[in-house]
Order: C-alpha cells, then structure tokens, then sequence
C-alpha cells in the first residue's frame, strides 16, 4: 500500500521540477535559438538553462520548490543538480544564503567532473581576491570552463581582461573571450563585446556593434535594448 504523505510528496517534486523546467523558457532556454547577429545557431543544454533560470529572480514558492529537489539529487550523487544547488545558496534563492556552503558544493561538483560548477567556483574566487593576489586558481577553473563550452565562464574571463583588476588588462583577450560568451548565448556578454568596440578598444564596428546590442535585447538583456534606443 502506498503512503499518502510519500505520495504526495513525491508529486510535488514533480510538479516543481516540471513548472522549473517550463521557468526556464523564460530566459532563452527552450530549445535553440535561432541565427542571429551573425552568431551562429545557439543551443542552451538543460543545466545551464536552469542555473541561469536561478539567476533571474523565480517565483519564491517554486525556488524552495526546485532547490529541494536539487537538494535531493545532489545527495543521490548528481553532481549537476550539487552545482544548481550552490547556485541557490550562493544568491538565497529558495534557500538561506549560503557562500561558504556554496562554494563547497561547487568544489565537490567540480572535482567529480562537472565543469559548469568549475566556472561557478572560479568565478565566485575571482570576485572575492583582493587587489594584488595571485588569481592563478581562479582562472584556471575559469579557462577549463571555458573550454568545456560555459559561456558564463567565458564572459568572466573576458570581463577580468577588460577590467584588468586581477590581470593585465588586455582588450583584444577581452574581446575574444566575451565573443566566445555571446556566441554561448550569454546576452550581457554582447553588449559587453559592443562596448568595447565603441570604445575603440578593439577595431571599430558599429553595424557589428549595434547588432550584437539587438541581439541582447531580443534576449532579455536591458542595457541591450537600451543600447538600441539611444
């Protein structure tokens, strides 16, 4: 016989895992996108598209929802659903806020071989060294990221080259970095790449410049559209 409770709660997580999942066409995850500013097709797999669904403010009762059933999958040995869940305790989404925990659930995901968690935690060490220090860490978790196809992880590396806080600056790396990012679908990356071109920071062009800001914009990005209507 069946436990009503076991049940129901199980229908539950269900449910939270199936409304999460529909949340993330919300943020440019439902399938493909298009060709678009000269990008290429973009193609968002399932896991990036739910962290980046944390990232953007979910309804309160369906973050509890969803960060308890990462919960439950990070301890059933998904080490996907132990980086979503670093994700929730990095930002309190769902769940109290939580860095340190965060952080270690990051190392745990990334030394079992997820390599999105690898760029979550460079990226959180990143932006907590100070002036001066050595990011050598940091930035390799980045780089790996990186190359494993994370844009998030190729839009910090761009950003630490334009800001050159940590390392030298370096527009050109910048520019290369941030072009892999917006090519990944990371949104903010291209209007971060079409400031450095009208800076002058990187060879001039405003077509190019104007497209990658429509294409932010089509893509939830508002200094994207903002750009448009100056």
């Amino acid at each position: 016989m069946t436990d009503l409770g076991s049940s129901t709660a199980a229908s539950r997580r269900t449910m939270a895992r199936l409304l999460f999942a529909a949340s993330t066409a919300l943020v440019g995850c439902a399938g493909s996108l298009p060709e678009a500013a000269g990008l290429g097709e973009i193609a968002f797999d399932p896991d990036t598209c739910a962290e980046n669904a944390l990232r953007h403010d979910p309804d309160a009762s369906l973050a509890r929802e969803a960060a308890a059933a990462f919960s439950e999958r990070c301890a059933a040995h998904d080490v996907s659903a132990c980086s979503m869940l670093g994700v929730a305790y990095q930002l309190g989404v769902g769940v109290p806020r939580d860095r340190r925990r965060a952080q270690g659930l990051y190392r745990h995901a990334c030394e079992s071989g997820n390599t999105r968690a690898c760029g979550n935690l460079g990226e959180v060490l990143l932006a907590d060294l100070p002036m001066g220090a050595a990011p050598a860490t940091a930035l390799g978790l980045l780089d790996r990221s990186c190359n494993s196809g994370n844009g998030r992880a190729c839009a910090a590396l761009g950003r630490a080259f334009a800001q050159g806080r940590v390392v030298p600056q370096d527009a050109a790396s910048a520019a290369t970095l941030l072009h892999r990012a917006c090519s990944r679908g990371e949104a903010s990356a291209c209007v971060e790449e079409a400031d450095l071109i009208d800076r002058g920071a990187v060879r001039r062009d405003p077509d190019r410049a104007a497209r990658l800001a429509s294409f932010a914009c089509a893509h939830g990005d508002a200094e994207g559209c903002a750009r448009i209507t100056r």
